[in-house]
């Protein structure tokens, strides 16, 4: 699952209604390369994958922690800085989910991680997330038409239980490298076949590679939800193979 959108919400159902008619009762979740997104769709996600007590009692998910001026003005008017789970359909009634984390999950990748860990077991494995445990608000300038905004991190966020502030990400329960020679869903890839392994209690055997890949910087980064490729180390590397 790579962004928390929230028109995909729906779609997200639809999907979540498949699995859950087939009756499963373990979950992988995949949030290696989601960098965040909107909090409205981490609480959809959430609100599926949690048991149903949870939404039943409509329990906390995260809190969200503004400064004095804005939560005496939220205060004021009503406004609940709380994001909970919803009432919603389907509901797979976890009370355990894996999750393959990367060193670009993070903001509502980790809220999502995090806002689970009270209700049920948390499995995590792959590498350290990023740590971002703020939001945003998108401020548009209303006098004139054009693209620009402002996005001002005004708030910081904690689970039910006051778990926040980890500016170096979450450690992950079984710690692994990212698997770049097997395609993403193949059970003989590396952090999954690991799941897969926790799961059934069966390893799952990873079909040997004759050649490691040994980059001194990424290929790529994430800035902004864009993708820069690093070409010519790119280049480099390949030819480094014929």
């Amino acid at each position: 699952y790579k962004n928390f959108l929230s028109n995909y919400n729906d779609s997200l159902s639809v999907a979540f209604e498949w699995l859950n008619s087939a009756g499963i009762d373990e979950m992988v979740l995949d949030l290696r390369y989601n960098n965040g997104g909107a909090i409205s769709s981490m609480q959809h996600l959430a609100s599926i994958l949690a048991p149903l007590q949870q939404l039943n009692n409509s329990d906390i998910i995260i809190n969200d922690e503004f400064n004095s001026i804005l939560t005496q003005y939220y205060n004021a008017q009503g406004i609940s800085m709380q994001t909970r789970f919803l009432n919603i359909s389907p509901n797979l009634n976890l009370n355990r989910i894996y999750i393959l984390t990367g060193q670009n999950s993070a903001s509502a990748s980790e809220a999502l991680i995090i806002g689970l860990d009270p209700y049920m077991e948390v499995i995590t494995l792959g590498e350290q997330t990023h740590g971002k445990y703020t939001g945003a608000y998108v401020i548009y300038d209303t006098e004139k038409k054009h693209n620009w905004a402002i996005q001002p991190i005004v708030f910081k966020y904690s689970n039910s239980v006051g778990f926040t502030d980890f500016p170096d990400g979450l450690t992950p329960t079984y710690a692994g490298e990212d698997d770049l020679f097997n395609a993403l869903g193949d059970p003989q890839e590396g952090l999954l076949a690991v799941a897969i392994e926790k799961i059934t209690g069966t390893p799952v055997v990873v079909a040997q590679k004759s050649a490691k890949i040994e980059l001194a910087v990424p290929l790529h980064s994430f800035d902004n939800n864009k993708i820069r490729m690093n070409i010519p180390l790119l280049k480099e590397k390949l030819e480094s193979f014929k």
